[in-house]
């Protein structure tokens, strides 16, 4: 036998839409199909895959999401593209674990520094990981008042890191430094949470639902967060942009603690050029050909007998990917409390 030795086959946006065009009978590679025919596939792609997302889809696009806490903070948005204001930038600084980088100054800086004096070997990652030096995006320095001052990566020296914007009070030798450069998407569920110390020690948060917050007598409470409101869509005005928003209790009020990590779940990328690749795993190929061609079958005039057929074979290849669309783990069931 000779096998090829090659698992490397993939799909782009246009081999799905012409496959499922195929299984409709409108399209085969001698005749081609009309730039208005793939446009119009495209569209429904990708309701597709967002519909699909709202059904719980994406064990592999969940990821860690990274918020950085500020001081007396109750919410942050979290979200690519919100409008910072001058005092309340922090609101928005959240990011993907693979994004993180942190280290620590290593002298005194004095109010007014743009040049920040940071060992070059000394930066990690979120796994604790020797990590290489950031040479831009947005950078956060604990200040000794307690405030967090975030500002972009200028520049970079030996031992150095400029800054866009100067510290505007004084941040002694050993006070943490956090960096990364692309906002996370926003996330269409939080699955669990955790806050994590300035010693790196990891403290489950609970997820806590409308009506548990909104019977919080004073959600100014300070302390160090032990529970978390989700909302999964909420229009930020200053922006006009949905962003999803976290509502933190207590809020953080001490140097212990600055970070607030989520288990997040997020949409797969647009797939908005001929050669996109779907982000999803290939097994799911034919699952998102044959709903496709049952998602277009009314727009082309399949009879409802031939549709049903394609629905029912479009059902049992989603309900067979689905079902796989789990951890890997084991479950433990327990009585309540009340024995039950």
């Amino acid at each position: 036998m000779a096998f090829s030795a090659d698992k490397t086959f993939g799909v782009t946006r246009d081999d799905l839409i012409l496959a499922a065009l195929r299984k409709l009978s409108v399209y085969d590679s001698a005749s081609g199909a009309s730039a208005y025919e793939i446009t119009d596939a495209a569209f429904s792609l990708n309701a597709i895959m967002k519909e699909w997302s709202a059904e719980g889809l994406s064990v592999w696009l969940r990821q860690r999401t990274i918020v950085f806490l500020n001081q007396g903070q109750p919410y942050y948005w979290l979200g690519p593209n919100p409008t910072n204001d001058s005092t309340n930038i922090i609101w928005h600084q959240a990011c993907a674990d693979s994004q993180y980088k942190a280290s620590s100054i290593s002298a005194d800086e004095a109010a007014g520094q743009t040049i920040i004096s940071i060992t070059d070997g000394t930066w990690l990652d979120f796994n604790g990981q020797s990590a290489t030096k950031p040479t831009t995006g947005n950078i956060g320095i604990r200040l000794d008042s307690g405030a967090m001052h975030w500002t972009t990566i200028a520049a970079v020296g030996a031992n150095t890191v400029t800054l866009t914007a100067a510290i505007p009070t004084a941040a002694a030798t050993d006070q943490p430094v956090y960096t990364f450069v692309n906002r996370t998407s926003r996330p269409i569920r939080v699955l669990d949470a955790f806050r994590r110390s300035t010693d790196d020690i990891d403290t489950p948060v609970m997820l806590i639902g409308r009506n548990d917050y909104e019977g919080l007598s004073n959600k100014l409470s300070e302390g160090d967060p032990l529970q978390v409101m989700f909302e999964a869509a909420i229009q930020e005005q200053t922006s006009n942009a949905l962003h999803s928003r976290i509502n933190v209790w207590p809020v953080e009020n001490s140097t212990s603690c600055d970070i607030l990590v989520l288990i997040t779940e997020h949409y797969p990328d647009d797939l908005d050029a001929t050669s996109n690749n779907p982000q999803f795993p290939i097994e799911w190929a034919n699952a998102l050909i044959w709903n496709l061609a049952a998602e277009l079958a009314p727009e082309y005039g399949v009879s409802p007998r031939e549709r049903m057929a394609l629905e029912r074979t479009a059902a049992i290849k989603k309900g067979t990917l689905f079902s796989l669309d789990v951890d890997n783990a084991s479950v433990s069931f327990a009585p309540d409390a009340m024995g039950r």
